[in-house]
């Protein structure tokens, strides 16, 4: 349109951590808090506002349902990783969940659980078998654990993890995409 301008809408926060740190709200003293006038249209909604975002509002349209807010990144949002992990629940059996994000850039978590104190070790493998890294070799006590794994000098590709505990051995693949 003959009308665009290019302005800095002074985000909330534009950081990508899960300690909130996106905010894609505007200030509501920046130029995208300014009233639209929008045509006369019934397929267009007035809003005193410009964007995607109310810079007046206290929650966001995409809280409760999107990933961003599911990671934690947006909102006050429960990672889906945190509602596997109960410290408060001793697990009756060994679990490998599966990681989260998952595809995955360039870092993900490694979520499992552990009935009783086991020796645990748990390794990343490529897809033609060869060690990646180990994440854990110890004794770990019982409850929920997780690894937060970083592939940033890693090409893109199927990856698997293997969880030794106890006497089991449990095997999960993931998709690093870059």
């Amino acid at each position: 349109f003959s009308g665009n301008t290019i302005e800095d809408p002074i985000l909330g926060g534009i950081g990508r951590d899960s300690q909130g740190g996106l905010d894609p709200r505007p200030s509501t003293q920046g130029p995208a808090a300014a009233t639209t006038n929008l045509p006369a249209n019934p397929f267009f909604t007035q809003a005193t506002y410009k964007g995607a975002f109310d810079p007046n509002s206290a929650a966001l349209w995409t809280d409760k349902w999107t990933a961003l807010y599911s990671m934690g990144i947006t909102g006050e949002g429960t990672a889906v990783e945190d509602r596997f992990v109960d410290t408060e629940v001793i697990p009756d059996a060994f679990i490998l969940a599966q990681n989260y994000p998952n595809p995955f850039n360039p870092v993900t978590t490694l979520s499992y659980a552990l009935p009783t104190t086991a020796q645990v070790k748990l390794v990343v493998y490529n897809q033609i078998g060869q060690e990646i890294e180990t994440l854990v070799n110890g004794v770990q006590t019982a409850g929920q654990h997780k690894v937060t794994w970083n592939a940033m000098d890693l090409p893109s590709g199927l990856y698997f993890y293997q969880l030794n505990a106890g006497n089991q051995i449990f095997i999960k693949k993931m998709m690093l995409i870059k």
